[in-house]
């Protein structure tokens, strides 16, 4: 009997003993996981973690191993360690944040909105709480919302760069794009070399007319991913305004070897062969433009100018009778199939085409000036008259020598 109560005693003490050194060894395992962690060894960090859990099943380790699976993008891991840890102790905030991030990256909007709602009334100060309700609105397209979010989440935490990136980003969706490259500077400046900050204050710098700085950016962009044709894109628009041909029609070619059905590319190199006089060229590069998207409007109408500039008058008129057709009220257009119309001498059709083209656009002297010509020819020497007195009305000389002309006196 004595023998079995001896046994027992030290049964008990063994108990004891572990109880009181498996919290112990379970916070060492913990330790050399975080060490881990900071050292960006996330793998072996998850086994650490995983060991530190199995003795003692602590919330604060299975938050610290969903940020560690966070950290390889395994969000599914992430959130399953992240809603354990608030099982566990639903009293920290910072759960809650870190459970309503993960819930966002796999779509859970609506959860993840109450989670890192139920962060910020535990704690309003938690600045990961107001960035991760950011990305959520941002998510909803509620960009105003996001962006209070984030200038919150800034001010209570100016090292968060990722705040200003995402800032950005809301900016674009509100067109506020002086501000949205004022956070891509401070994101960048931080040394961050980011592909998509590059190319977004690449994209806004050329809309904003920097295209010394779009360059620079989209070039940097560039390095970091050849792959992106949109990039290649705007890197010709960029070099284009600022009078870069070479580069611009390399930098549209090589968009086009990465896209070959990317229309826009296909339509600014077709202008810049227009601008060359090249028209063979530029003609065939609108061609696939319209071939790829054919309600290209654009690229239609400039197809009719390039066809009537090559001396293809029926060409032209059909594209222009495509562009109107497209939209009816494209005065250009009318005003150019008018013209192509005199030049084929079919001068009553082109009359109609320039009425059309002032009812447009009333304060069009060159229309007032051609249409005056056609009613030469159709011997309206009145109608004539009075087109070339409102060309000159508006400044346009030529109409002064027509005036003399075919009215004796100006």
């Amino acid at each position: 009997m004595k023998k079995i109560l001896v046994g027992l005693g030290i049964v008990a003490i063994l108990l004891i003993a572990i109880l009181i050194v498996k919290p112990r060894i379970a916070e060492s395992k913990f330790e050399k996981a975080e060490t881990l962690f900071k050292q960006k060894k996330y793998e072996l960090a998850i086994e650490g973690y995983s060991s530190a859990i199995a003795w003692s099943g602590k919330a604060q380790y299975y938050n610290a191993r969903g940020l560690a699976y966070e950290a390889l993008k395994k969000d599914g891991e992430a959130l399953a360690d992240f809603f354990k840890a608030t099982e566990q102790d639903g009293s920290v905030a910072a759960f809650w944040a870190n459970l309503g991030g993960a819930q966002r990256r796999l779509g859970k909007v609506e959860e993840a909105l109450t989670s890192v709602n139920k962060s910020l009334a535990l704690d309003s100060l938690n600045s990961k709480a107001f960035f991760n309700r950011g990305l959520i609105k941002a998510a909803k397209h509620d960009f105003n919302g996001a962006i209070a979010d984030y200038t919150k989440s800034i001010e209570l935490d100016g090292t968060n760069l990722e705040a200003y990136y995402s800032r950005a980003n809301s900016l674009i969706n509100i067109n506020d794009f002086k501000s949205a490259v004022g956070d891509y500077d401070k994101f960048l400046g931080s040394g961050k070399e980011s592909f998509d900050a590059y190319k977004q204050r690449g994209l806004f710098k050329n809309s904003l007319k920097d295209y010394k700085g779009a360059i620079a950016d989209l070039s940097k962009a560039a390095a970091i991913n050849s792959t992106d044709a949109q990039v290649f894109y705007e890197l010709g628009l960029a070099y284009s305004n600022s009078k870069g041909l070479a580069k611009a029609m390399e930098s549209y070619s090589r968009a086009i070897r990465l896209n070959p059905k990317y229309s826009e590319v296909y339509y600014s190199r077709g202008m810049e062969y227009l601008y060359q006089n090249s028209f063979k060229n530029s003609i065939a590069d609108l061609n696939q433009a319209i071939k790829y998207n054919p309600k290209f409007l654009k690229a239609v109408y400039s197809r009719g100018t390039a066809k009537a500039m090559s001396g293809d008058y029926k060409g032209s008129i059909a594209d222009f009778d495509a562009a109107i057709k497209l939209n009816p009220k494209y005065a250009s257009a009318f005003y150019n199939r008018a013209v192509s119309k005199g030049i084929l001498g079919m001068h009553k059709e082109a009359i109609v085409d320039y009425n059309a083209t002032l009812k447009l656009d009333p304060k069009q002297p060159e229309a007032y000036y051609n249409r005056g010509i056609s009613r030469v020819n159709t011997n309206d020497m009145k109608g004539a008259c009075s087109d070339f007195d409102a060309a000159i009305k508006m400044g346009y000389a030529p109409a002064k020598e027509m005036k003399i002309i075919y009215c004796g006196k100006i």
